[in-house]
């Protein structure tokens, strides 16, 4: 990967780094400490014979990933790719880092505990207790607007390292830096060629691509600094490949964070350049559990063969439908605003065929009328324990527990045996929400300069409605209206619908999403409100 001649080092034919040989003296402490944040002077080179380098992100600290339950898929690219974001994105925004845990405030104090990878902690402090140990923090992040940070991170552990090295955005000498992996690589060659009497380097890193190109490249630096056929004094290397440890930010947070990015990026376009917009795309509406009653849901029917490694079988108890789509206030006004706590009661499950399972529930408000499926459900009827459950019009409220590859989830009103819950009736708390994905668009939208469809939207019948192997959506490529049509966000392919006339129409695409503006609105794309932020702090704590 790495050229193995004697050329000076820089951008190699094939985009690479290509190693100098060692010069010893062209090479000095004083002159490695252009690369280093410390204000401690390094030590001298005969001092060192142990050179340990440790990764920051997911390798020593467990720093925060983009949560893929908020964040469609596509986005989540963006949000790391630093070429979208003018100011350079999630890798490159401190106050990421930053609201890690509860935030830099508080999680000072506490060392960011719980944070840290302790194992990587304890060979950090074994080679602070090595003396003739050089110990390097060597990470991606950038010099502006990290080395403070960075510094009070591993100061409130208590890790002391000789060297901490950030990305520059040029080299000591102005050299190019392409990337994180060329970075890192110019600054161990830098390191290696300085600290000469050093026998021993150790690389930690949690990134499989490069720990690959650090043993190639190491294996390459020894080849090129040979004195007569002898590799450089014994030099051994060893890059051990770290689990990564990634962590979430609350979610709130994590979404004000972001808008504070799209806003900044806004700020820093040039005018008429396109400007971006975080926007929710509603894939239903439903009466939701969080997450932690979801699991109780599961663990508390312990079902026979809804095994969670189960490769046909996908776990589901997210919630009860109220519709397909995102509601009007028609439906609202009589079931509730969104927000809206509704208990229920499980009172038994059932499956159809091994394909689908579920759970039925009946509010604990006997008053209550549940509009679950398109339909306003009637008053239940208790009738026995071995068919607890029926209702008038053929519709019962369910939570859909579980489907098999080869299942439906409209077969679950087929369910007709009903099983008692194991530890008898117990009550389920919901939440009258929007369920779908965030979005960065490019623009806007605005509906009211959208021309309206001569066609009318066709019914999101819930038995009706083809959908993926999730209950309602999933967002790995598909979800929402129409995504089950084999086009996603990355597809040119026009939208089909039930009207050939339909069919045919052709649309604008958007570079972002496949989808023209007028179609996000009809998904039910919108920019995000308070309401929805209600919702992260609530469903996903």
């Amino acid at each position: 990967m790495y050229s193995s001649n004697n050329r000076p080092g820089g951008h190699g034919t094939n985009g690479t780094y290509e190693i100098t040989p060692m010069r010893p003296t062209e090479h000095s402490p004083a002159r490695l400490e252009r690369w280093n944040a410390q204000e401690e002077p390094l030590p001298e080179r005969t001092a060192i014979k142990a050179i340990h380098i440790y990764d920051f992100d997911n390798t020593l600290f467990k720093s925060p990933l983009p949560n893929a339950k908020i964040w469609h898929t596509s986005t989540l690219g963006h949000l790391m790719n630093k070429d979208y974001f003018k100011n350079g994105g999630w890798w490159h925004d401190s106050r990421i880092l930053a609201a890690t845990g509860k935030g830099l405030e508080l999680e000072e104090p506490r060392n960011w505990e719980g944070w840290w990878n302790k194992q990587v902690v304890s060979l950090v402090e074994l080679s602070m207790q090595q003396k003739d140990a050089l110990t390097v923090l060597l990470t991606g992040r950038s010099v502006a607007g990290f080395i403070p940070l960075i510094k009070r991170m591993v100061a409130s552990k208590k890790l002391k390292f000789d060297i901490i090295a950030l990305k520059p955005e040029k080299g000591p000498d102005g050299e190019n830096i392409k990337n994180t992996l060329y970075f890192k690589c110019m600054f161990m060659n830098d390191l290696l060629n300085t600290y000469i009497h050093a026998d021993e380097v150790k690389v930690y890193e949690d990134r499989e691509k490069h720990v690959r190109a650090f043993e190639s490249f190491l294996k390459d630096y020894i080849r090129v600094n040979c004195r007569d056929g002898i590799p450089r004094i014994g030099l051994a290397s060893d890059v051990i490949h770290i689990a990564e440890e990634s962590t979430l930010l609350d979610p709130v947070t994590e979404v004000r964070e972001a808008l504070k990015m799209v806003e900044d990026h806004n700020q820093i376009v040039a005018a008429g350049a396109a400007r971006l917009a975080i926007n929710k795309t509603v894939s239903y509406t439903g009466y939701l559990l969080a997450p932690a009653t979801t699991a109780r849901l599961l663990s508390t029917l312990n079902i026979p063969g809804l095994a969670r490694n189960h490769k046909d079988i996908r776990l589901n108890g997210t919630g009860i439908l109220i519709s397909p789509r995102p509601v009007d206030n028609r439906i609202l006004i009589n079931a509730g605003p969104l927000g809206t706590t509704i208990d229920f009661q499980v009172t038994g499950w059932g499956h159809f065929e091994n394909k689908v399972w579920a759970a039925c529930v009946q509010p604990v408000d006997a008053n209550y009328k549940v509009f679950s499926g398109g339909f306003f459900v009637t008053p239940v009827l208790r009738m026995s324990v071995s068919d607890p459950l029926k209702v008038m019009d053929g519709h019962r409220p369910l939570i859909i527990l579980a489907i098999r590859r080869d299942g439906k989830p409209s077969d679950a009103q087929k369910i007709i045996a009903w099983q008692p819950v194991p530890a008898g009736n117990f009550v389920i708390r919901t939440m009258i929400a929007e369920m779908g994905y965030l979005r960065v668009d490019e623009e806007a939208y605005h509906p009211e300069v959208e021309k309206p469809s001569i066609h009318q939207p066709r019914r999101g019948n819930f038995q009706g409605r083809h959908n993926s192997y999730n209950q309602f959506n999933s967002n790995r490529g598909r979800g929402g209206r129409g995504r089950g049509r084999g086009y996603g966000p990355n597809s040119t392919a026009r939208r089909g619908g039930a009207n050939p006339e339909h069919r045919q129409e052709a649309r604008t695409i958007d570079r972002n999403s496949g989808y023209s503006a007028y179609e996000r609105h009809q998904q039910g794309t919108r920019p995000v409100e308070p309401q929805d932020m209600q919702f992260l702090s609530e469903m996903y704590e």
